[in-house]
């Protein structure tokens, strides 16, 4: 997915790992303070993700997600709910957020929630190919393993899905060479994409990195 996102977070650890995590996600990340939007409104036709901590006092952080709300209506609106009060993950969503994210961080959790978010806030091609997998889940004889991984790849659409990325999400731990559990999960998908799609959806297979989702014209 092509475009920007923008980090609000004074939290230096996090902020790192929120921009590993929306490179991995093929986003471009600027980042921003909350006494600074100035780079938030920049290029908002570009931008696709924006997460921002809301830290107590929570007026600058919420007044930004409701901005951002209102500005860029396709971006994933990410929420870092850093109080952790009874309300303060619904005084989130009342200004905006479409998604909060709560500490501790869990890296595999957040991926997982940034690459269904995109999926949703995405433009049709991805829409459609959510709604192809969504049809195959339901009609046809996945396994809650392939369908896991199938949700995954159409969240990056014609991207690479790396083994690292894949055992990260799932596993919350990291690929380790010659694991191979991944690839008869593989192999049975790309055999019932191609009985239900033809080539219209195909998931190929990259040698030596991972696998992508490619929807045909």
């Amino acid at each position: 997915m092509r475009g920007t996102c923008v980090i609000v977070d004074s939290d230096r650890r996090q902020r790192d790992e929120f921009q590993r995590l929306a490179r991995q996600a093929g986003l471009e990340v600027t980042l921003a303070a909350a006494d600074d939007t100035d780079p938030v409104f920049r290029e908002p036709a570009a931008l696709r993700l924006a997460i921002v901590a809301v830290d107590p006092p929570e007026d600058r952080a919420l007044t930004l997600l409701s901005r951002l709300c209102l500005a860029v209506p396709d971006c994933l609106l990410l929420a870092v709910d850093t109080a952790d009060t009874p309300e303060s993950a619904a005084r989130a969503f009342a200004a905006g957020a479409h998604d909060v994210l709560r500490l501790p961080l869990r890296p595999s959790e957040a991926a997982a929630r940034i690459a269904r978010g995109l999926a949703r806030m995405s433009p049709d091609p991805l829409r459609q190919a959510e709604a192809m997998v969504n049809a195959m889940i339901r009609d046809l004889d996945l396994k809650q393993a392939e369908a896991r991984l199938l949700r995954i790849f159409a969240a990056s659409l014609g991207q690479i899905v790396t083994r690292d990325e894949l055992s990260q999400q799932l596993h919350g731990e990291p690929w380790t060479y010659g694991d191979r559990r991944f690839d008869v999960h593989v192999t049975r998908i790309r055999r019932k994409l191609r009985e239900a799609w033809g080539d219209r959806l195909e998931l190929k297979t990259i040698r030596s990195v991972g696998y992508a989702l490619e929807l045909s014209d």
